[in-house]
């Protein structure tokens, strides 16, 4: 508002010299600015509220008591109006800026779109990765169907974007930091399948592979979809490796960890992968892994009974071809 009404806002009623006003009639007229001032909370609203002496007139007698003079109840309301018009410039312009900024924010002032609910229910769903990964899936599946299969850039940017989006539902579902930075994108479909940088098909494909096994355990173990602490990952896999799970298992979700706490934006305080307990734990993995692994060196050769076996497998023409085939394929390698 403008600053020149402001400043009228306490004058305007005694110092009009329309009609020489008595000590008692400044008192009044005091108090009722004070009224004034405590029912419009701006003079922009005040001097809006009337357009001739009558309607001030009739707004300044809710204010006075019946008592009063009703001479100086005609006397403040003449004053009160040509105050009105000596501040007419200045209230229009108050009142075009407020129509200006009342054209850029009608959705703030309780306006409300009309959506089908059609159109409202596929606005949520295309915000969703999972709705992303289920059309990448379809690209790759027609792909797959194709007998051409397309080239080999085509195929891996299908396959990169199919596991990006898999890796993006467990990152959403954990609600990883990264997922609030995201959703403040505009098309946020595409920034899930950015966010894993130039890391290749395979490699994502891995890392979720991995994960999801883990994901499903953790879900049926602890009802959780992310780990609380290291408890989990090490629960994890001394279960595994009782029933008789690969050695590399521990090294899978170590890799699968790195890559979701790196692409979620985990602080590296709160990351497990730096843990050092855990990292205890993944080399006296690594050790036993080596200790169980058979001594490396040279394959021990057939025996002379088995070299025989062989050339007369291949020499029979009675036999299936396969099998043939694979006997002259185990002589060729020796």
């Amino acid at each position: 508002m403008s600053k020149g009404i402001v400043e009228r806002y306490d004058i305007y009623l005694p110092n009009c010299s329309i009609r020489p006003l008595r000590g008692s009639d400044l008192l009044q007229c005091e108090g009722l600015v004070q009224q004034l001032r405590s029912v419009y909370q701006h003079p922009f609203y005040l001097a809006n509220s009337f357009e001739s002496e009558e309607d001030a007139r009739e707004t300044l007698s809710q204010l006075m008591n019946s008592s009063d003079d009703v001479e100086l109840l005609d006397e403040c309301a003449r004053r009160l109006f040509e105050w009105s018009r000596a501040n007419q410039g200045v209230v229009k312009r108050c009142r075009r800026d407020l129509v200006s900024r009342t054209q850029y924010t009608l959705a703030t002032l309780n306006t409300t779109v009309q959506l089908s609910a059609s159109e409202a229910f596929e606005q949520i769903v295309q915000s969703e990765p999972k709705y992303a990964l289920e059309v990448a899936k379809k690209v790759v599946k027609a792909r797959k169907a194709d007998r051409s299969g397309g080239s080999r850039a085509e195929t891996e940017a299908a396959e990169r974007k199919r596991f990006a989006l898999e890796l993006s539902v467990l990152i959403k579902e954990a609600c990883l930091p990264v997922v609030y930075q995201i959703e403040q994108l505009d098309n946020q479909n595409v920034a899930w399948e950015r966010i894993f940088g130039s890391r290749r098909s395979k490699t994502l494909r891995n890392r979720f592979r991995a994960w999801n096994k883990y994901r499903m355990w953790l879900v049926a173990s602890t009802g959780v979809v992310w780990p609380r602490d290291i408890r989990d990952l090490v629960n994890y896999i001394e279960e595994m490796l009782q029933v008789g799970a690969p050695m590399s298992l521990h090294g899978e979700l170590q890799a699968s960890l790195v890559l979701l706490e790196q692409v979620g934006r985990v602080p590296e305080s709160r990351q497990l992968s730096r843990d050092v307990t855990w990292k205890s734990h993944l080399s006296a993995w690594d050790v036993e892994q080596e200790k169980g692994c058979r001594p490396r060196g040279a394959v021990p050769p057939f025996t002379v009974a088995i070299l025989i076996a062989l050339e007369l497998t291949v020499c029979n023409i009675d036999i299936e071809f396969y099998r043939r085939a694979v006997a002259w394929v185990m002589l060729v390698a020796t």
